[in-house]
């Protein structure tokens, strides 16, 4: 509080108090489109049935294996269990739905890497790699050049059309590029080691690119690292643990990986940040059984779960598709069926893109026999696509300040989703734990946009405290569990002062000096009286200036005593920088205390 000089009361001002929202925010919510009970952890995806899409004969009878995705389409395996010599690499665009593109044939044994940017398809056959554009005719493939003895294992591409591959090549192993673009092949590393799961990633805004992959040279698989900004022809080792790393998957500066390091039959997902070398290897999943194979893109990673795997016959289990969200610090089951149902097949090496998690379903048994076929489940391609939303501003536990210019609070969050429609949002508010204002507990409709501004004239009439605010779409805002999983972030407000003198109830004199605490920027104190006016009414004393003090003078004494006896007033004070009697009326005042003055 500050000592100021003594300021005259003004007697014809008045002043009344209401409530406010304060709103609005993110968080990575997983509205699985076809997954109704996605929050009770049961899932039902919606099957993508790509194999009676496919323009084949016999094309019922086929099995489908996902083995990349892209975010407008998927590249897969479509075999049949009566000749696997009929082994098909295919290309699925999710967002025409159009049949699927026929890319190139052979035995099942011939592939051993099939991936796909959307734009091209690549594959490894008989050690030779193709590329096919997804817009040409079926079998329109063309080889990456090599020599008669190089040999090509494994290749992954960028959404720049550059292919990654492993080559042996003069007895070495090592990584090379490959630009379509330009058809020039170059070498990258030169150490001759098992390079195996390339993984491969180009920044489409900042150009930055990387790969990762597992890697043997020290007697057991570790996660290295190429970084075409600092290229290093030896590769920079991102695990040292002695067990064994393997499966990374790499977005941007966050790498995912498959470890062993606490037993081959409890294996992990874990997470190296490349711009936080303080965190270390971060540890994602701690289940006792297998976690495995994960994908990662943007904040969410996803990966094959055994936890609820409990085999009932020789072809079926119940592995199943979690993720986490990395900003939330929550996991979540994709496709996961409770223990102790019946069990439902496998759900096997999901991979995600855009909003889309994808998997193979193996389940049933298939009914081709030895020789002329190969006995599997049944296999099919699923989908669980999920909408996020993520808050942008402003950050969590800032301060309502009374600041000049008033400082209106914008809410902003981003929201994306497969549908190209935008849903109306719903912002729900907590005071200090309540739902604010009363019976909000399905939020408040803001309409279709992804800002929502407070401003700050209103602000000043809602209740001190702390403000949690939350965003939804309409259709998830009615379900209370929704809410307790949304990412929330706070508001504190306060613009009551906290009233020090005179102690409560205590008969005050000229001279008497009424103490209240600082209300940072505040340029107005405004003291709300009661007792003075008739009928309940309430007195509103403006106090010019950023004074926290007054005191009684003789005047003023004079003007608050009764003709006889005692009277009993209230006080209490606020600080503004609203500047009329009208909005005096309407801010908020903190509890009040009492003051005698006698006759």
């Amino acid at each position: 509080m500050k000592k100021q000089p003594t300021f005259k009361l003004n007697h014809d001002l008045s002043l009344i108090l209401t409530a406010i929202v304060a709103v609005a925010v993110l968080v990575i919510i997983f509205n699985f489109t076809s997954l109704k009970n996605y929050l009770r952890g049961i899932s039902r995806a919606a099957v993508i049935n790509i194999k009676t899409e496919v323009p084949v004969l016999n094309d019922t009878a086929r099995e489908d294996e996902l083995w990349d995705l892209a975010e407008n389409g998927l590249a897969y395996l479509s075999l049949t269990t009566y000749n696997i010599n009929d082994t098909r690499v295919m290309y699925y665009d999710l967002l025409s739905g159009q049949l699927p593109v026929w890319i190139a044939t052979g035995n099942v044994i011939d592939f051993s890497s099939v991936k796909t940017n959307g734009a091209y398809v690549i594959y490894v056959k008989n050690k030779t790699i193709y590329w096919h554009s997804t817009f040409d005719n079926p079998f329109n493939g063309h080889a990456v050049p090599k020599l008669p003895t190089d040999t090509d294992v494994l290749c992954d591409i960028g959404s720049n059309n550059k292919i990654i591959f492993v080559r042996q090549s003069g007895g070495t192993t090592n990584l090379w590029q490959y630009q379509i673009s330009t058809g020039i092949s170059t070498q990258l590393t030169f150490v001759n080691s098992n390079k195996q799961d390339i993984n491969y990633h180009y920044n489409v805004i900042t150009g930055d690119e990387k790969i990762v992959w597992a890697d043997d040279r020290n007697d057991d698989l570790d996660i290295y690292l190429y970084d075409f900004a600092a290229p290093n022809p030896n590769g920079e080792q991102i695990t040292t643990d002695l067990s064994d790393q393997y499966s990374p998957s790499i977005y941007q500066n966050l790498i995912a990986w498959t470890d062993e390091r606490n037993g081959n039959t409890n294996l992990d997902i874990y997470l190296r940040d490349l711009s936080n070398s303080d965190a270390g290897d971060q540890q994602i999943t701690t289940d006792s059984k297998n976690q495995r194979l994960p994908d990662i893109y943007k904040n969410v990673i996803t990966w094959e779960d055994l936890r609820n795997d409990e085999p009932t016959g020789p072809m079926t289990g119940n592995a199943d598709i979690y993720m986490y969200d990395l900003r939330k610090n929550k996991e979540f089951a994709v496709s996961a069926v409770p223990p102790g149902q019946p069990m439902s097949g496998d759900q096997l090496r999901p991979k995600i893109a855009g909003n889309r998690i994808v998997w193979t379903y193996a389940h049933g048994i298939s009914t081709g026999q030895p020789p002329f076929g190969y006995s599997s489940p049944n296999k099919d391609i699923f989908m669980a696509v999920f909408d996020e939303l993520n808050l942008i501003a402003p950050a969590d536990g800032i301060n309502f300040s009374l600041d000049i210019p008033f400082i209106d609070i914008t809410l902003q969050w981003e929201y994306s989703s497969d549908s190209p429609l935008m849903p109306v949002f719903y912002i729900k508010t907590l005071l200090n734990g309540q739902p604010f204002p009363p019976g909000s507990d399905s939020g408040v409709a803001v309409g279709k946009q992804t800002i929502f501004k407070l401003k700050s004239s209103r602000i000043e009439t809602y209740p001190d405290g702390t403000f949690t605010w939350s965003v939804l779409p309409a259709g998830l805002n009615t379900n209370p569990d929704n809410w307790a999983l949304a990412e929330s972030r706070t508001i504190i407000k306060k613009t009551a002062a906290d009233l020090i003198a005179p102690p409560d109830n205590t008969e005050i004199l000229p001279q008497t000096i009424f103490d209240w605490s600082d209300i940072p920027n505040a340029n107005l104190y405004i003291a709300k009286i009661g007792g003075y006016l008739p009928e309940g009414k309430f007195l509103y004393l403006p106090l010019p200036g950023n004074i926290s003090e007054f005191v009684i003078t003789q005047n003023i004494y004079d003007l608050l005593k009764p003709l006889s006896g005692e009277k009993t007033y209230t006080w209490t004070v606020s600080g503004t920088k609203l500047p009329t009697p009208t909005d005096w009326q309407t801010i908020w005042y903190g509890p009040a205390l009492t003051f005698k003055v006698k006759a």
